[in-house]
């Protein structure tokens, strides 16, 4: 199990960067340990130093002009994604408003991640991005406002998505297929055994 974590920072080929089934798969069962086997033994406190610290150690390599790498499937980059998930399964949101929110944008934080990787929405940011930096010289939080109309973006696609779904009974469609599948193949298995 630990062996692909582990051996994430040689993942160039194999995860693809992060950006394929595999390091997903590795993301989801860690994900799943996480929530079935919770990290109780390792203190807040040690979560939030160790996570700003893998945060800012990235910046301060660029700063200094020393080689890094920012791709999804690197140890620094799962090591303080885990350690902020962990701090984020551990908050206690009391806010009625705060929790409508969360379900409201939870649903479509996968969606971003898709559309935002897919080859077109690159070529678009690519096309766009190269325009800026020849027209623009940007100040620094530009990255952060760009990085929020693309989150606001995608999440606004993926409501309407879900919205159509709905409209359309998919989840109905998909359980009376999934129910159908499921009792053809226990019906060939009878036959078999």
């Amino acid at each position: 199990f630990l062996l692909p974590i582990i051996n994430c920072y040689a993942a160039g080929t194999v995860y693809s960067n992060g950006y394929n089934l595999a390091w997903l798969t590795v993301l989801y069962v860690v994900g799943a340990y996480i929530k079935r086997f919770s990290p109780v033994f390792i203190r807040s406190s040690w979560l939030l130093v160790f996570a700003l610290c893998s945060t800012l150690l990235p910046l301060g390599c660029v700063l200094f002009e020393l080689p890094v790498s920012f791709d999804y499937a690197q140890p620094l980059t799962l090591a303080y994604a885990l350690a902020f998930f962990i701090l984020f399964t551990r908050i206690n949101i009391t806010s009625s408003v705060a929790r409508r929110f969360i379900a409201w944008a939870a649903p479509s934080a996968f969606a971003v991640y898709l559309i935002h990787v897919h080859p077109w929405s690159w070529y678009m940011l690519c096309k766009y991005t190269r325009e800026l930096n020849i027209c623009l010289d940007y100040p620094w939080w530009f990255a952060l406002v760009f990085g929020l109309v693309i989150y606001v973006t995608c999440t606004c696609l993926d409501r309407v998505r879900i919205h159509l779904f709905r409209l359309l009974r998919l989840r109905r469609v998909a359980e009376v297929t999934a129910d159908a599948i499921t009792m053809r193949v226990l019906l060939i298995y009878r036959k078999l055994f």
